[in-house]
């Protein structure tokens, strides 16, 4: 048992006032302070264990010199306590706030409220969320996203996250009744007689008919295969015959043919040196006419180089003389033989390829003209035809109509 005792003289005593918001609070850990200043604005924020808390404070929304300390709970007991009927709570934060007189006001109605952002992946859309004051609770709003809420604060209260109750799942149908047993068969016994004797038998002779059959399949594969290979045999050799029949008759025929193309090439030869000849006698005669003649260029051209290759204004001179001429004139082309620095048969081959090159661009612009081709020694070449340009290091052809 205790004693009573009577106090006998005067004494002060001390107590300290605790804040409605901090009522209960336990374990708590801070994770962010704001100093008011007149007419600016401040944030802060943390992550602890999944959850991210932000709160954001707007200017002169509360005096100056207010200080703002945000923490997360570090258990949600207290608020089971004060929120009768309410499970599934979440999380806890609480968002303090003193004056310098040591008052905890309000915030300013004119003003934007304080709010305080909530992630947590473990946040269900339509959870509530509610205010704790002292002993007082009110629900502020309800998530309207998974994993995310804002809260408006215009007091210090503690924060608290319910989330919704989940509606238990619907009882299975029950099992549908089993089928009933079916009627066992009835048996009926009847006599058992040994068979094994005929059975044995009957076994032997399919055996002895089966081996038979089996040498009799062997000997037919057997001589099949011996008949293929004596086809097999028959074959190549008669390929080998025939191979070596070809190889003769192509000998033969190549033996013919060489034979008959020795007398071709000796006739072909024959062939071009008489018109070899016939050519030579021919220009002889047509440069013994020209010569026994006058001549008198109609046109006179100058290549630049041994192919024929034609400027611009000998092109131009020799497609206005063509255009002049009778659909069925006659266009003898000369081609002039230099031979300095080359043999003479060269310098005639080049002389006879030019005036051949003039001749097709003659039939190229009119095709009802007839055109010969003649070379003459360029000793012997007549005065150039008039509108000709001389080039420099050249090779002459004339035109005229003969």
């Amino acid at each position: 048992t205790g004693a009573n005792y009577t106090p006998t003289d005067t004494a002060t005593v001390h107590a300290q006032w605790t804040q409605a918001s901090l009522v209960g609070l336990s374990s708590p850990t801070s994770f962010g302070t704001i100093n008011v200043i007149d007419g600016n604005g401040g944030s802060t924020g943390a992550t602890r264990s999944g959850t991210k808390a932000e709160v954001e404070y707007f200017a002169d929304s509360l005096p100056n010199g207010t200080v703002i300390t945000a923490y997360l709970q570090g258990s949600t007991a207290y608020a089971a306590s004060q929120l009768s009927g309410v499970t599934n709570l979440l999380l806890s934060v609480v968002v303090a706030w003193k004056a310098p007189d040591e008052t905890v006001p309000l915030v300013d109605p004119t003003k934007s409220a304080i709010l305080l952002k909530i992630t947590n992946p473990s946040i269900k859309r339509g959870a509530k969320v509610y205010s704790i004051v002292g002993d007082s609770s009110t629900v502020l709003t309800t998530a309207t996203q998974d994993g995310y809420v804002a809260i408006e604060l215009r007091e210090d209260p503690e924060i608290v996250i319910a989330n919704p109750v989940e509606d238990p799942a619907p009882p299975l149908p029950p099992a549908p009744p089993l089928p009933p047993a079916p009627t066992p068969p009835s048996i009926i016994a009847t006599p058992v007689i040994d068979n094994s004797a005929a059975e044995n038998a009957a076994k032997l002779k399919i055996e002895e008919e089966a081996k038979k059959a089996a040498e009799l399949k062997a000997a037919q594969e057997q001589a099949a295969q011996e008949q293929a290979a004596q086809e097999q045999a028959a074959q190549e050799q008669a390929a080998k015959d025939l191979q070596a029949a070809r190889d003769k008759a192509e000998a033969e025929i190549k033996a013919a043919q060489d034979a008959s193309d020795l007398q071709a090439k000796i006739k072909a030869e024959a062939d071009s040196r008489l018109a070899a000849e016939l050519k030579a006698k021919e220009d002889s005669e047509i440069a013994a006419k020209l010569a026994s003649q006058k001549i008198v260029p109609d046109v006179t051209l100058f290549s630049i180089s041994p192919r024929l290759k034609l400027s611009v204004y000998d092109t131009t001179y020799l497609k206005s003389y063509v255009a002049t001429l009778k659909p069925k004139a006659t266009v003898t082309c000369i081609g002039y033989i230099y031979p300095k620095s080359t043999t003479l048969a060269k310098a005639k081959l080049k002389a006879t390829s030019q005036a051949t090159a003039v001749c097709k661009l003659i039939k190229v612009q009119r095709k009802t003209l007839t055109t010969k081709v003649v070379i003459y020694p360029s000793s012997k070449a007549p005065k150039a035809a008039a509108g000709a340009k001389w080039v420099a290091v050249s090779y002459r052809i004339d035109g005229f109509k003969s």
